[in-house]
């Protein structure tokens, strides 16, 4: 049975171990709140303060929400996430598989997160120095058309970032596996739509606070991704194993 998923394609579903997943989840989410307390320090906010757990229930008034996401930040957080994910994840599996984490988080980094932002940076800025002076809207009608270049450039980041990435792969790493990329994929591209949506609304607004909240979220799944990465001749073990439970189970 073939599984797609954002990063690649198995031939069959494989599982980490308990505690190669525990690491991902621990290294992956302790990285990232990192990032973010020296980035709100860095934006002037108090990290090391008294909690005021009356607050607990008003997300607006959390770091999180005040938190001005831009591409820099955003680059940094995704950084963090990988880095975490991979340290956690390598502490707990085979040593045969941290090359292979190795690889994905260079892949995550490359293909799906600076690409991909600096793609959609580059069209929102031109469209604001070049075509918004020409035209002669404002409002939703232009809302409208920066909501589309936005569309536009996350789409042509997400399949310039995966042939770059099977570039780095094929001449770097010597690896022919393609990682193929559909429409069908797009759907699962969450933590570069949530950083997208960000830039169009630039953080402000109502709408811009709101998806400003997830962009940390969102950013968790480049370092669970690489934390959990196993090698082919680890899935390969798994698969003849399941092979061999099957048959077993067949003859009893």
């Amino acid at each position: 049975m073939e599984v797609r998923s954002k990063s690649s394609i198995h031939s069959v579903k494989t599982k980490p171990n308990k505690k190669v997943i525990a690491g991902s989840t621990i290294g992956t989410c302790a990285s990232v709140g990192a990032a973010i307390a020296l980035i709100g320090k860095k934006q002037g906010y108090k990290i090391f303060k008294k909690p005021d757990f009356s607050k607990w229930n008003k997300p607006k008034d959390w770091l999180i929400s005040k938190i001005n996401y831009e591409e820099k930040e955003m680059i940094a957080l995704a950084g963090s996430s990988v880095a975490g994910g991979f340290i956690g994840g390598s502490l707990f599996d085979k040593k045969e598989n941290i090359k292979s984490k190795f690889k994905e988080g260079i892949f995550q980094m490359i293909a799906n997160i600076l690409v991909p932002i600096s793609t959609v940076g580059i069209c929102n800025k031109a469209f604001n120095k070049f075509a918004v002076p020409k035209l002669n809207i404002k409002g939703k009608k232009l809302n409208i058309l920066k909501a589309c270049v936005t569309i536009g450039g996350l789409i042509i980041g997400i399949f310039a970032g995966n042939k770059v990435g099977n570039f780095i792969n094929e001449k770097i790493f010597k690896s022919k596996n393609e990682r193929k990329l559909s429409i069908k994929d797009l759907s699962a591209q969450l933590d570069d739509t949530c950083l997208a949506a960000s830039m169009l609304t630039q953080g402000g607004g109502h709408w811009g606070k709101i998806v400003s909240r997830f962009i940390p979220i969102a950013l968790l799944m480049p370092g669970f991704e690489t934390g959990m990465k196993m090698s082919k001749n680890e899935n390969n073990e798994n698969e003849n194993l399941n092979e061999t439970k099957e048959k077993t189970q067949t003859l009893t």
